[in-house]
């Protein structure tokens, strides 16, 4: 009796689980997180002969395509250093920079409008536009008036802010124009 060589070898599945795909990466997170804790070279591969704690004396990898990094050269412990405080300071502009929240605190992505009703006869010089504000109302009046009246080339217009209740908007109304005089 022959033993075909695929009998014994076990066959997976042509169809995989959707859970292997996850365990997949996140085991490259882990050990993403883990070479950026340990201050190796995120990577994978290693370089020099530099330790955590003690820095490089010789170049250990050979057949690289690239010359070696000057990174690669610093003890772990002064690149995890780096990366902490680069990764501090990004986090840190991106969430006190004046221009990366919008001013009403709503996320770009959102439709406009779900939040902004505009009339179809907005030339028309008694149109009221409607901006529904958030409930927070963590935000600079005078800034979203100065955009309002920018992206809506507004010259001339009245706010009236209605904050009380379970539904803060704001209503804009363009200011009469001047009719001239008859003589």
């Amino acid at each position: 009796m022959r033993t075909h060589a695929a009998d014994s070898v076990p066959v997976e599945p042509l169809m995989s689980s959707p859970s292997r795909g996850l365990d997949e990466a996140l085991d490259n997170l882990t050990s993403l997180a883990a070479r950026f804790l340990s201050g190796q070279g995120l990577d994978g591969i290693q370089r020099t002969d530099a330790t955590f704690l003690r820095p490089d004396r010789r170049i250990v990898a050979k057949n690289l395509d690239a010359p070696v990094r000057r990174s690669s050269y610093r003890a772990g412990w002064h690149r995890l250093t780096v990366r902490t405080a680069a990764a501090a300071g990004s986090a840190y502009a991106y969430l006190t920079h004046p221009d990366a929240v919008d001013p009403l605190g709503i996320s770009e992505h959102t439709d406009p409008a779900s939040y902004l009703h505009i009339p179809t006869d907005f030339s028309d010089d008694d149109t009221e536009i409607r901006v529904d504000l958030p409930l927070h109302l963590k935000f600079n009046r005078d800034q979203v008036a100065e955009l309002v009246m920018q992206k809506l080339a507004l010259q001339n217009a009245t706010f009236s802010w209605h904050l009380a209740g379970r539904d803060p908007h704001l209503i804009i109304k363009k200011k009469d124009r001047p009719r001239p005089h008859s003589a």
